[in-house]
């Protein structure tokens, strides 16, 4: 399928009260994000003219990450900045493998799977102040995730980040009901909350799926915007939106899908405006 022709394809144009500026809808409460295909130069247009300052979130399914680093690395590599938060599912990582993963300039925090697919992982900027929360769990069968907090200093909110996989045969309304109770877990008010991850739950679906919609009032209860909004997996005869990045914050953000063949799926990456403390290390 020709990325032309899915420009047009949006999960907003698909909510039956798109008008983000209605404030008697709550659940179109937030300014639509809409986000773009970026190839590479044109994404280093947008980090170049953005500058060092805003923090930058990156997740992608790369189907095995010992496999598919070098490939990872190439994609850092061709990039103008580097993300503060690289997001990683399916890493189908073991205790035999996690010594060979490791990014220069990088924290590595993961959670292996117990099968052969699945795991994740959270590279994180060593620049960054981090503190691992594992008192965090979904603590669902074939649902991984991992949870660090990162302290952006200047007095700004802590930013809480999880990076999540769900495998697909995981009940939708059971992930729905057993996220919403973490996400309660935080004040709101008190942090930053970014989830990225592969929750194999396709947006396009939510007018003829009543768990995905289900699912997204969730989110928009919970204040969550989903910031990916067109389709992150391609073949020859489907589009999906199962990749996601969800926050809280009303800063202004750039979001995008980054045509990068790493694998089945496109990456997809979120850039706000709030500037973060960076330590040189």
């Amino acid at each position: 399928m020709q990325l032309e022709n899915l420009k047009d394809i949006d999960i907003y144009n698909m909510i039956s009260n798109p008008d983000k500026a209605d404030k008697a809808d709550p659940d179109n409460m937030f300014i639509n994000p809409q986000s773009n295909y970026y190839d590479i130069p044109s994404l280093n247009k947008v980090l170049y003219r953005l500058g060092t300052k805003p923090i930058s979130l990156l997740h992608c399914n790369i189907r095995s990450l010992t496999k598919n680093l070098n490939v990872l690395e190439d994609m850092l590599c061709s990039l103008h900045l580097n993300p503060d938060v690289i997001g990683i599912t399916e890493t189908r990582l073991n205790m035999n493998t996690v010594d060979n993963v490791y990014l220069p300039n990088y924290n590595i925090f993961h959670a292996d799977s117990l099968t052969s697919a699945g795991g994740v992982a959270l590279y994180i900027n060593k620049c960054l102040k981090t503190i691992p929360r594992t008192d965090i769990t979904l603590d669902i069968p074939y649902v991984e995730s991992v949870w660090v907090e990162i302290a952006p200093g200047n007095g700004k909110r802590p930013i809480m980040v999880g990076c999540i996989y769900k495998h697909p045969p995981v009940n939708v309304d059971i992930f729905k009901d057993k996220l919403d109770e973490v996400i309660k877990h935080f004040n709101l008010n008190k942090y930053q909350l970014y989830l990225l991850g592969d929750m194999n739950i396709d947006f396009f679906k939510c007018n003829s799926h009543q768990p995905t919609d289900d699912y997204l009032n969730m989110l928009y209860s919970n204040n969550l915007l989903p910031v990916i909004t067109k389709p992150t997996r391609l073949t020859h005869h489907s589009a999906t939106l199962i990749d996601h990045i969800y926050t809280n914050t009303t800063s202004q953000i750039i979001s995008g899908i980054i045509t990068v063949d790493l694998s089945d799926h496109f990456p997809v990456i979120c850039i706000t405006d709030i500037p973060v403390k960076r330590h040189n290390t």
